[in-house]
């Protein structure tokens, strides 16, 4: 597992942490939720070319989007 905290803009900071998916997989599926679909968008159009710390995010998504579904036991 690893935490940055990285400047998005001038006095924006977003923590990232980076953990294997398992991880949260698990802790959804041991709380009765169904994974249904999972996203993980590119980076908006040009932020690449403004960007150049960026250069893996083209192929390292940073963001993920999960839709679940609550199944009881």
């Amino acid at each position: 597992e690893d935490e940055t905290i990285e400047e998005v803009e001038k006095g924006v900071f977003i923590p990232f942490i980076h953990r294997p998916l398992s991880r949260y997989l698990n802790a959804l599926a041991d709380a009765g939720l169904v994974l249904r679909r999972m996203e993980e968008p590119a980076p908006p159009p040009g932020f690449l070319e403004r960007a150049h710390e960026y250069a893996e995010a083209a192929t390292i998504p940073r963001l993920l989007a999960l839709i679940l579904e609550n199944h009881p036991r």
